[in-house]
């Protein structure tokens, strides 16, 4: 065991952190409060008097020497504690919700999943009623309602027109009433659930919805508006905020009066409207747009959402079902918040037409060092050439990639000791992307990923 554990500690001893430790502590085997104090403010530029003090109170972490309160304990001890959440680039702050929450809906970017019901592609596979508890554990805040006609009156869900499988109309709403419970302990809860319902029932079976919706439901939707003696029209009575609108030309519907409260235009990502136009980011100012995935996305792919968060649009539809960078950069954005699926919009007003969506404004200078990397796991080659590659997505003039070189058959423990520097011009709706690649003369292998908001991002880590 001895021999074991001599082992482990050479393999995971990092040689970066060991400098960092003699550094701070005078070559010392502990660092004090004050050593740690000296080393957090001004490696990881926390400002506060003694922070230390809070990692010795109430229950002590196990890099706490046990004999020594006030001290860190060797430099086994001070690993742990750079692995520690206290040493994430990620802000702890975020992991609550954080922003106002009391502006009107269309002040708010809201996360938004496409046809929620399927497990799959949008041909052939299962409808599962799991996929509503699923995205709204998740953060997603408007979820997808498809509904037909099913046999014994009974309305169900599926992908019309397709092999998909269906499920029953009330075994999804008593689904979604279980996860929209404010006593539930995810933060989500507590705010409202957007049902975007696509109606192709008959009126016997759009009664049978409504009457599901306001027993399952309850005082969790507001019926001041219905008349209980009329259920034929209960189902329209309930759609009271919104109406789906859908949109061919921005210049003119954005400029048309709405009769409704407010009403919810949607378009496919394939729409035709030029992006960057200044007439969408008005028309996303005065209206709150939803936007999904093109019909020709058969297999549940997802579309690159960023430009429409450029644009204003407020709720961009993701497939939750598919995995990848385009939900990488969704679950990013949408964490900043405490993943409650509502993001306040920043209050600077976006021009992505021009050069400089922000003239005189000042830029942000981003400088990340890129230090060193430990126990990669290996793509199909034994041995590998990890390299580090860093991505701001935003707006179109803040976009960019820089990467440190790759380190040759070094994946256990790569050092690179590097420094990239960016300037992002919007800050406000920039991702940080870091991915680590595998180095090959023909291509390169995907190692791993995380991405972060640079709003969410922590200085020093």
């Amino acid at each position: 065991f001895e021999e074991f554990c001599s082992f482990y500690k050479m393999i995971s001893t990092r040689r970066d952190l060991y400098l960092i430790m003699i550094s701070y502590s005078n070559q010392k085997e502990v660092m004090d409060l004050h050593d740690l104090a000296r080393f957090l403010e001004n490696e990881q530029k926390v400002q506060q008097k003694f922070p230390g003090r809070s990692l010795v109170s109430g229950e002590r972490p196990d890099y706490i020497v046990s004999h020594r309160p006030t001290c860190i304990s060797n430099f086994s001890g001070f690993t742990n504690f750079m692995r520690s959440p206290t040493g994430d680039i990620f802000n702890p702050e975020h992991n609550q919700v954080n922003q106002d929450m009391t502006q009107p809906l269309n002040n708010y970017f809201i996360a938004t999943s496409h046809n929620t019901y399927l497990s799959g592609d949008q041909l052939l596979s299962q409808s599962r009623v799991e996929m509503y508890a699923y995205v709204l554990q998740a953060g997603c805040r408007c979820v997808e309602v498809d509904c037909w006609d099913g046999p014994d009156g009974e309305p169900i869900i599926h992908h019309g027109y397709t092999l998909t499988s269906k499920i029953l109309f009330k075994e999804v709403i008593e689904t979604i009433n279980k996860y929209i419970n404010p006593d539930h302990t995810s933060a989500s809860c507590r705010y409202p659930v957007i049902l975007s319902i696509e109606n192709h029932c008959t009126v016997p079976q759009q009664k049978k919805m409504a009457e599901y919706l306001t027993e399952v439901l309850q005082d969790k939707i507001d019926l001041s508006s219905v008349n209980v003696h009329e259920l034929s029209r209960a189902l329209s009575d309930l759609v009271k905020y919104t109406k789906s609108v859908r949109v061919h030309d921005v210049e003119t519907q954005g400029t048309r009066p709405s009769k409704q409260t407010l009403s919810l235009f949607i378009f496919s990502s394939n729409f035709k409207q030029n992006l960057i136009s200044k007439d969408l980011v008005r028309f996303n100012q005065r209206q709150l747009v939803r936007v999904y995935p093109s019909n020709y996305r058969v297999d549940s792919s997802n579309f690159n959402p960023q430009p429409y968060w450029n644009a204003g649009c407020h709720m961009v539809a993701m497939n939750y079902q598919t995995e990848g960078r385009m939900l990488e950069l969704n679950r990013a954005k949408f964490s900043t918040n405490g993943n409650c699926g509502y993001i306040l919009k920043p209050k600077c007003a976006l021009n992505p037409m021009l050069e400089d969506p922000l003239p005189g404004h000042k830029k942000t200078q981003l400088v990340l060092k890129i230090i060193s990397g430990q126990q990669l796991p290996k793509p199909k080659d034994s041995m590998f050439d990890p390299f580090v590659e860093v991505e701001i997505i935003g707006l179109p003039v803040d976009c960019s990639k820089q990467q440190t070189r790759a380190v040759d058959d070094n994946g256990f423990n790569p050092m690179w000791e590097e420094t990239l520097v960016f300037n992002i011009q919007m800050p406000q709706i920039a991702l940080v992307r870091f991915q680590v690649w595998d180095h090959d003369p023909i291509g390169r292998d995907f190692i791993g990923q995380r991405t972060v908001a640079f709003t969410s991002m922590m200085p020093g880590r």
